[in-house]
């Protein structure tokens, strides 16, 4: 019989995706012991609306002092190597936040010392639990739309978003691609396993930004928060705000190249501000048929066309989008995948197994992105150097 506990953990890094993103979850899962940020009252009026007893404003004081199993990583983009390999060091389980680097060569320091360690490790968006792209690849994995040989994934904003401080407008932190670009290189690795080559361009289009809020304006609002109460209702603020210029690059065009001549293009940027008409997220063409995430009024998350006679999925003459096999939306169940991972990793703690996805994912999602950076700089094609 599994054996059945609650693992204890901590929290670094209380902003906006810690609120309502992975607290409600860890606090319900998982034995929540610590909250940290370098912002003390953020991290204790965390500890108070979730029912943490310890209260740090340094990592290395939690991992030396807190009696924790499991650190949730919820940092800026950019100290999430740094801070997740100090995890790994002191022999902690972890979970963190997209992007899992930003920088290479932190990147591999962190897999290398969590594998001699035996440390569980998982690296969000956690798509492999989830169950459309579960499906999505079992269809290809099943020959219905054939070999894949072109990709288009958009995802596209009108604004850079005003809570998150230097994670969005530093270079460090990777800006949209890192932010926003990496849900979908995360999807298309899962479908489609290792890519092999990148081809990047990226600009900084648009550097004057509307102000963003202060720090101060998240941490007073948390001062009255209860669970239940909107953890966006702070965004409502419209006095306390403070300049701001965009540094990272807010246009960004990825080219991928995978093994059997299949080429991608992932689009992520944050200069759309008459937004373009809506079509699919994401779609793979195969020589037989297509896959498409979100046709605009199907009503589904996943259309399938094949030419494939025998195939479910076989359209006779299949057009734009018209007379596809359009999954209903209620043949899967519900599926947000913070929650998922939370309940995934205590598991996998528990019963000594190991994540989905894996830690060499992370990498690998993190040097596409890396490297299509270094590509725009360079003005050439990379090679990739890891697999998983």
């Amino acid at each position: 019989m599994a054996e059945t506990r609650r693992v204890k953990a901590g929290i670094v890094g209380c902003g906006d995706i810690s609120l309502h993103g992975y607290f409600p979850y860890v606090s319900r899962i998982f034995d929540l012991v610590a909250t940290c940020d370098l912002i003390e009252e953020r991290a204790r009026q965390m500890a108070r609306i979730w029912g943490a007893k310890e209260v740090y404003t340094s990592l290395d004081d939690m991992l030396a002092k807190s009696d924790i199993e499991a650190v949730f990583v919820l940092t800026p983009m950019s100290t999430h190597a740094d801070l997740t390999l100090k995890v790994a060091q002191a022999g902690k389980h972890f979970l963190v936040q997209k992007p899992f680097a930003t920088n290479f060569e932190k990147g591999k320091a962190v897999v290398k010392v969590a594998r001699e360690k035996g440390v569980k490790g998982l690296v969000e968006p956690n798509y492999w639990l989830d169950p459309v792209y579960q499906k999505a690849k079992e269809i290809i994995q099943q020959g219905h739309i054939g070999p894949v040989h072109y990709i288009l994934a958009r995802t596209e904003r009108d604004f850079v978003p005003l809570w998150g401080g230097e994670t969005y407008y530093e270079r460090e932190g990777g800006g949209m691609l890192f932010d926003m670009g990496v849900y979908l290189i995360s999807g298309l690795t899962y479908l489609l396993g290792p890519a092999k080559k990148v081809v990047g361009l990226a600009a900084l289009s648009v550097p004057q930004r509307p102000p963003r809020w202060s720090d101060d304006v998240f941490t007073d609002f948390l001062k009255t928060y209860t669970p239940g109460d909107s953890p966006f209702a702070y965004r409502a603020e419209q006095e306390r705000m403070v300049p701001t210029e965009m540094k990272a690059p807010d246009n960004t065009f990825t080219l991928i190249e995978w093994p059997g001549n299949c080429l991608g293009c992932v689009v992520a940027n944050s200069v759309s501000f008459v937004m373009p008409p809506q079509g699919p997220r994401m779609f793979l063409c195969g020589e037989k048929g297509t896959i498409a995430f979100g046709i605009p009024d199907s009503g589904s998350p996943l259309s399938v066309a094949s030419t494939i006679e025998d195939s479910p999925y076989f359209v006779p003459r299949p057009q734009r989008g018209k007379e596809w096999h359009h999954l209903p939306r209620e043949s899967f169940p519900p599926y947000r995948y913070m929650e998922a991972s939370t309940q995934h990793l205590h598991d996998c703690i528990v019963n000594n197994t190991e994540p989905l996805p894996s830690i060499e994912w992370g990498l690998h999602v993190s040097e596409i992105m890396i490297k299509s950076f270094e590509s725009s700089d360079k003005g050439q094609a990379l090679a990739l150097e890891t697999t998983f």
